[in-house]
């Protein structure tokens, strides 16, 4: 008799939870390069007060970013029920390995053999114990088939989880075009130009009354 699965590792879901820490902290790093950020503010992050109040915004906006991206990929994860549909793959595919390696070490090629000899011979002509045989053949079939469909259940949740991480990767991948077109924005050619006259004297602001706030 095949023993139950106990202990399943369940490791798609963490795998898939690493992969987006990864894609995250790689869109991470061109905001978190002070050079190209204090550049932006190239007299006033010169000063004692301006790395203090700009290395203190860069830290913001990054805390910001991560706990956007955190929460809209946990969002992602509860209405798609990704964490139950990965986790019934790895007892499903663990069930079946298990399965699978009790069919090859149970099975001999000898009883195969019997088990097609019974089965080409007349009812009246058999034994008691090939009777017996003959039921057991008649259960293994009746298993093997019902293994076959929970596999086929297996590559169907696969499939349809394939087709969900290729759309989170999409949106991943959106998400890092936003950041890269913010950086350019940001922090690329445009430094070069004169900045946003409402969008300088708003930052300048909100630097004023922190530094007052913090004395």
């Amino acid at each position: 008799m095949v023993q139950e699965t106990t202990n399943v590792q369940k490791i798609r879901f963490l795998r898939l939870n690493q992969v987006f820490d990864r894609a995250l902290k790689q869109s991470l790093v061109k905001f978190q390069d002070w050079e190209k950020f204090s550049s932006c503010f190239p007299t006033y992050s010169k000063t004692k007060d301006g790395i203090t109040h700009l290395m203190n915004c860069q830290k913001q906006v990054v805390q910001f970013w991560i706990g956007l991206n955190h929460k809209e990929f946990e969002e992602l994860l509860v209405d798609r029920q990704v964490k139950e549909k990965l986790d019934e793959l790895d007892e499903l595919l663990s069930e079946a390995n298990t399965r699978l390696e009790y069919k090859i070490n149970n099975e001999s090629n000898d009883e195969k053999e019997k088990d097609s000899d019974i089965m080409d011979r007349p009812i009246s002509e058999l034994t008691p114990n090939e009777l017996l045989d003959c039921n057991l053949y008649t259960e293994r079939q009746g298993a093997i088939e019902k293994l076959d469909e929970r596999l086929k259940k297996v590559r169907n949740i696969n499939e349809g989880l394939l087709q969900e991480i290729m759309q989170l990767e999409t949106d991943v991948k959106k998400d890092i075009k936003e950041i890269d077109d913010t950086y350019s924005r940001f922090f690329g050619q445009k430094i070069l130009d004169a900045p946003d006259k409402e969008l300088t004297e708003g930052l300048h602001d909100m630097l004023i009354q922190e530094g007052e706030y913090n004395r």
